[in-house]
């Protein structure tokens, strides 16, 4: 038994199947009482992290990988699938929109308060166009002019900042041009019924497109077409179907793999890593 006063490293102990127990003791009227807790939701537990005198800031130095995504949808989606995330110390950050990525960039806390590092998480990942970007300025202004999609451009554009901020970032995503299409299909039949699978659905949104519909109407498009609701609570619903029915999206594990291989050092070979800091 080992017993600590305000002291984050043991917060930041590993939460794998052999994790310690932690418990909490304070003095009450009637004596002391002991509360049992888990230092994975520790963030949410705002009544123990005030009473131990911890701020946010000490509890940053718990958190090995700051893994931006998308929005909330995807973060729902994670979270509930795969909970070594937690375990890997891995805190998910959703982004409204892919230009507030810019804003993870120009975030003091993430790169002055903490040693934990930053992987930027998008749909349309292409690895080896992205490749080329690092490797040429060139190659990467001509992107950011093409007519490749938006979020493309974007990481073009984000790379191009992180160079010049000397801040190292790691990129990492699927190949889908949204979170429905790296969810399994059969999953989603099973609760939408009217959905005709990913590549019907990407067609008839092809379609919606040609006919001047915008991406960011995607989901309101499958809410309407196959009744698949498109805020968060409809995925958080299929999020719960994916865990009842034990599947496990592979390009959604792919990237929780690969995430969880940066907190060790390691850079996957589907893992794009911007110069690092002080080169």
């Amino acid at each position: 038994c080992l017993l600590a006063s305000h002291s984050t490293p043991f917060l930041a102990l590993p939460s794998d199947q052999d994790a310690p127990l932690y418990v909490y003791a304070r003095r009450t009227k009637e004596g002391t009482a002991c509360e049992a807790f888990d230092a994975d939701e520790i963030h949410d537990l705002d009544q123990i992290v005030s009473e131990l005198g911890f701020d946010r800031g000490e509890l940053l130095t718990t958190v090995a990988l700051f893994l931006v995504v998308e929005g909330i949808h995807d973060l729902v989606v994670l979270d509930r699938l795969f909970g070594e995330l937690r375990a890997a110390r891995i805190a998910l950050l959703p982004m409204e929109g892919l230009a507030n990525y810019q804003a993870v960039l120009d975030s003091d806390a993430l790169w002055r308060y903490t040693t934990a590092e930053v992987a930027l998480c998008t749909d349309k990942f292409e690895l080896e166009l992205l490749k080329e970007v690092v490797t040429s300025p060139k190659k990467a202004k001509e992107l950011r002019k093409s007519d490749a999609p938006q979020e493309t451009k974007i990481l073009a554009k984000l790379l191009g900042t992180a160079e010049r901020n000397r801040k190292r970032v790691y990129l990492l995503g699927h190949s889908g041009d949204d979170l429905i299409d790296a969810l399994d299909e059969r999953v989603i039949q099973q609760m939408f019924p009217a959905y005709p699978g990913h590549e019907e659905a990407r067609r008839l949104w092809g379609q919606e497109m040609e006919a001047g519909a915008k991406a960011a109407q995607k989901k309101a498009f499958y809410e309407r077409s196959f009744q698949i609701p498109a805020g968060v609570d409809g995925y958080a619903k299929l999020a719960e179907a994916h865990a009842e029915a034990g599947v496990r999206p592979a390009a959604l594990k792919a990237i929780v793999d690969a995430a969880i291989a940066l907190t060790r050092g390691e850079v996957p070979e589907a893992v794009l890593a911007t110069a690092p800091y002080g080169t």
